[in-house]
């Protein structure tokens, strides 16, 4: 029989206020995590599969859209909410930086008991419903990675503190990556902590998107099919499918069927889905 999938990304109660929220999942999260956090700044991947693999670990199906089939302007993310295995589809196209944010922007929707399309308001001031949940996702999603205490404590933060505006793309970057998020994700978490002012942040936005889709860009639909395919139909779907055709719960034609391959690419697809820091 196949296991039942856990549902350990709950939290109940709900905590009354967003920072409470965010440090009681990201407690949940990575003490499920088969991966663990990089320490320095690590690489982006390893972030972001950390995150993946918690979440998986949890009861969430990750999954992703097709390299270049959907540009990320046209849609970062979305999530499906179920009291057993939600889903969270995060945007293949996306840079790793991106989709981490989306991520955890899209696991906020779950912890709330909604689902939606991924949009990263920044309006603090919005007034309608929908986008004031949006921001309030936001604002879960930041404090969850950047947990308040390790922002501050953070050696460029204290040292900008008497002079915010010295703040630059490179100083941001490098700050952020600490987190695995962007420059521009990061200058946004200063505001919310009172680090740096809404007029600075206002001036200095547009620079620091431009400059990180620069960094990042887009990737690309070539690299290896396997990995790929692995990835969007989500790793932790894939071994589960491999698990049941192995143990000879299903046989190979439904498990061919549900992953959408051959017979003989099975084993090689399940190779790729097994839980790594890498791509």
């Amino acid at each position: 029989m196949l296991t039942p999938p856990r549902a350990t990304w709950r939290l109940e109660p709900l905590p009354a206020e967003d920072e409470q929220i965010a440090t009681a999942a990201r407690s949940i999260l990575l003490s499920q995590s088969p991966l663990r956090l990089p320490k320095g700044t690590g690489s982006k991947y390893e972030h972001l599969n950390t995150w993946i693999a918690a979440l998986e670990e949890a009861g969430v199906l990750v999954m992703a859209t097709s390299g270049g089939r959907v540009a990320p302007a046209e849609m970062r993310a979305f999530s499906l909410y179920y009291d057993v295995l939600p889903v969270i589809m995060v945007n293949g196209s996306d840079a790793a930086r991106g989709r981490l944010f989306s991520l955890l922007h899209e696991y906020a929707h779950l912890l709330l008991h909604t689902g939606g399309l991924c949009d990263t308001v920044t309006d603090t001031k919005a007034t309608d419903p929908d986008r004031m949940l949006e921001a309030r996702c936001n604002a879960i999603a930041a404090a969850t990675l950047m947990p308040r205490e390790q922002v501050l404590s953070s050696p460029q933060v204290i040292g900008r503190q008497t002079e915010p505006a010295s703040w630059d793309y490179q100083s941001l970057r490098d700050a952020a990556s600490v987190f695995g998020v962007s420059a521009e994700t990061f200058a946004r978490r200063l505001l919310t902590l009172g680090r740096i002012d809404q007029a600075f942040y206002q001036a200095r936005r547009v620079e620091f998107v431009e400059a990180y889709f620069r960094d990042e860009g887009q990737t690309t639909t070539g690299g290896n099919w396997y990995r790929n395919t692995a990835r969007d139909l989500g790793k932790g779907f894939v071994r589960r499918i491999a698990d049941a055709h192995q143990r000879r719960v299903i046989d190979s034609y439904t498990a061919a069927t549900f992953l959408n391959v051959k017979v003989d690419q099975i084993a090689r697809l399940a190779e790729m889905a097994t839980i790594s820091e890498s791509a």
